[in-house]
């Protein structure tokens, strides 16, 4: 992480079903310029698990931002 993520606070967007849509999801918000930190079970996380929680954090103050991203993102699915 940078200096700058380091001091900003962290708030979970949304749980996803699987890493596989997290990273897909955390490649968009970076093009986008927005940072984001994935977070779950170990074996979700390496393997990409089906029925193990894998959460997307975000800064605080580009929550909604991010979360119209993801709307407009998985509309689509």
């Amino acid at each position: 992480m940078t200096k700058e993520t380091d001091e900003e606070e962290f708030v979970p967007l949304r749980s996803l079903p699987t890493n596989y849509y997290a990273q897909m999801v955390k490649e968009v918000l970076k093009k986008k310029g927005i940072p984001s930190i994935i977070k779950g079970d170990v074996l979700a996380t390496a393997y990409g698990s089906g029925g193990m929680e894998v959460k997307i954090l975000v800064p605080k103050g580009r929550r909604d931002e991010a979360e119209a991203i993801l709307e407009e993102l998985l509309d689509h699915i």
